[in-house]
């Protein structure tokens, strides 16, 4: 079972890596998971990753950049080390939105989107790099959103733009976007919404790395 052979019900790990254009040493992750429930492609995983780079690319500000994602098998791929288990695709997209004369939010203040599942708790992505100082207001000392149909629409657009929904459990591809635990229980998901806007670390530890 790999990325170039996968097998029925396999699942996978796709990371979508973006970065500053100035500072390419400064990076961020954002992981996902998918499981195939029929007969599974590896061009099914290739789709799903150019649509969460197009995802990515639609959200954030145009001074930075989606730089890769990599494709993995959900079990651990290092021990032993197979190269057959994953791949890292190179994108360089720089961001979609532009600044304007804006100016942009710092990168631990996120968006943040609900991935909600049939079933159980939500997950969450939280985009870095999306908002500018101009889409949030201050609420009792926090920032929130000061325009939420605004980041609604972006979103939505953004998930036109990567094709998301065919990945859903509604959608017309085998291979599913889900929420996996640890011992491999699958929730796929239904949908992705805007939750609104948080403080997120730049070294978090489960969410991502800045």
């Amino acid at each position: 079972m790999s990325y170039v052979d996968p097998g029925v019900t396999e699942a996978f790990v796709l990371r979508v890596r973006s970065s500053i254009i100035a500072q390419p040493s400064r990076l961020w992750y954002n992981t996902y998971e998918a499981r195939f429930f029929g007969s599974p492609a590896t061009e099914a995983l290739d789709q799903l990753a150019e649509g969460l780079a197009f995802y990515h690319r639609e959200m954030l500000l145009n001074i930075f950049r989606v730089d890769s994602v990599t494709i993995s098998t959900w079990a651990a791929d290092s021990h032993p080390y197979n190269p057959a288990s994953f791949v890292t695709v190179p994108k360089n997209y720089a961001g979609a939105r532009p600044i304007g004369i804006g100016t942009p939010a710092d990168l631990r203040t996120v968006l943040y989107v609900k991935r909600l599942a049939e079933s159980g708790r939500i997950g969450r992505i939280f985009f870095r790099g999306c908002l500018l100082i101009g889409d949030l207001t201050s609420a009792g000392g926090e920032w929130a959103l000061s325009d939420l149909s605004t980041m609604e629409g972006l979103h939505d657009d953004a998930l036109a733009t990567g094709e998301i929904a065919q990945f859903w459990v509604t959608g017309e591809q085998l291979l599913k976007l889900s929420l996996i635990g640890e011992s491999g229980l699958t929730r796929e998901i239904e949908n992705h919404v805007v939750g609104g806007t948080t403080q997120v670390k730049l070294n978090h530890k489960y969410f991502d790395v800045a």
